[in-house]
Formats: C-alpha cells, structure tokens, sequence
C-alpha cells in the first residue's frame, strides 16, 4: 500500500514507478481500492489505455466499482502481464475547481492467486517503487484490511473505521450473523455451497450509526451467487419490504427497507439479486 498526496489541479498521478510480484506462474485477479475516497471526485485508470485496450493486450478485464472507489482486476493471466498492468496505474482527481476535496490516499492492492483462489495482502507478495509523488509506504502492520475472510461461523469481524471493509465467506455452506461485524461495509457470501446473512434492524441500524462510511451516504452491501441468501428477521412492530432496485457498477441490487419500531429509525440493505431474500 502507498500514500499519494494529490490537488484537484494536478495532472493524472502515477501510482507506482515498477511493480514486482514476487510469484510465479499465472494470478486470478486483483483488486485496488482508494482510502479517503469521494464519489464523482477520485478515480483509478491506466497510461496511455483504456479498460478495453487493457482487456485486449493483457488478458485481464477492468471494472471501477465508483460507489467503493474500487478497482477490480478479472483473467487468469501470467504474473507478467498483471506487473504490467499495476505499473500503468494512475490515480486523477476529477474536480478541477479549488473546492474539490483532494487529500492524501492510500492505494491498497490485494490479488487473487490462481492455485487456491486466495485473496493475499499485497504486503506479503508485491514489492513496488514508490512514484515522485508518493510520500510513504506502509509497513505490513499498517496494512489496509480490504478483506476479511471467514472460515466458520462463528467468527467475529472487526473492520476499521477509516476503510472499506468486505468480509468474504471462504467456508462452506455458512450461516453469519450481521451481529458478528463492525465496520463493515459489504459481505461477500459467495463462498462454497450455500451460504446465508442473517439479518436484524437493530444490528443493520448499528453498523450504519457506527460506520463513517456507511454514515456518508453508501450502504451496506451483500454480494453473492445462486443458492446463496439473506433473512430479514423482523422484530414486534417491524416490517421489512422491497423498495427497489438500484444499478450499480452494472450490477443490480434488490433494496429493501425498514423502520425501527423502538426509536423510528430507518434504514437500507442493498442485496445483489443472484442472492435470494427471505422475509422472516
């Protein structure tokens, strides 16, 4: 992960100098994600190409995710090609007015090995140069916890307050309880088998009071496949009902909405629509 400090008058900035992954063979994918992000302002693209040239010459398919501020890298492709890719990144600001928020980012990268299908810090596995305009380089403690995996069902998530945390099912046909997590902002139940949210307004309307993230105007998110689900469990006086449905990223989002019977307050869940909802 790296620090970069930018202005909204600055030209596109260059992530990394070089990039090396310490692996051989072939990656599965990567994700890049902008700390301190804002909506409409940061981006990620790549010099001198565009997502389609990118998919064309290195076999790796691009999405930015500009609700998260999320880069996701897709393609069994050799680690080559993916050091190629990461060493065209940019970061670009796109307000040019005075009042754009600007600020210092960390960018985090996390990649998908091919042999085990697992998401590894990239402290562990890639080494980079810092660019000009790069100030710090954070240490393996100081690592951003992008994911958070979940072996069994009992397992507590503990995200951080200053990022974007997913937690991602790696078990089979788990059952997780929303009241398990804090500060967290997505759950990734896709997983092996069938796996299901169990979800409670009380623990919904507490992640989101005691999440900036979710607090500034995002919500919390569940992702999946088919055979995966969410209960909505109601409490006395609670109802739950599906308010519709949002596109994001091109991906499609059932919302579903309720009210706390208790202090009035209202609340949101978006749930990819591979995942099914039972109403409870």
């Amino acid at each position: 992960m790296a620090f970069i400090q930018t202005k909204p008058e600055d030209a596109p900035t260059d992530i990394f100098a070089s990039v090396a992954i310490d692996q051989g063979g072939s990656l599965r994918g990567a994700i890049i994600s902008i700390g301190n992000y804002h909506i409409g302002e940061d981006i990620l693209l790549f010099k001198g190409k565009t997502f389609s040239e990118i998919s064309s010459t290195y076999g790796i398919v691009v999405d930015f995710d500009s609700a998260v501020g999320k880069m996701t890298l897709n393609g069994d492709a050799t680690v080559a090609n993916y050091n190629a890719v990461l060493s065209l990144l940019q970061y670009d600001n796109l307000k040019e007015s005075s009042s754009a928020l600007g600020g210092e980012h960390a960018i985090s990268i996390v990649l998908k090995d091919l042999s085990d299908n697992s998401s590894t810090s990239e402290a562990a596995i890639v080494k980079v140069q810092p660019s000009a305009v790069v100030f710090a380089v954070l240490d393996t403690q100081q690592s951003w916890p992008v994911i958070h995996h979940v072996a069994d069902s009992a397992t507590i998530v503990t995200g951080s307050d200053a990022t974007y945390d997913i937690c991602e099912l790696d078990g089979e046909n788990l059952t997780l309880n929303l009241g398990q997590m804090s500060s967290v902002e997505m759950c990734d139940l896709t997983g092996v088998g069938s796996n299901k949210l169990l979800v409670r307004l009380d623990d919904l309307i507490n992640i989101n009071l005691n999440n900036h993230v979710l607090s500034a105007g995002q919500f919390f998110k569940v992702v999946g496949d088919q055979g995966d689900s969410v209960d909505l469990i109601s409490s006395v006086g609670e109802t739950w009902s599906k308010s519709g449905t949002i596109v994001d990223a091109d991906e499609f989002y059932n919302v579903y909405h309720s009210t706390s019977a208790r202090d009035g307050s209202a609340v949101d869940i978006w749930v990819r629509n591979q995942v099914a909802v039972n109403i409870i």
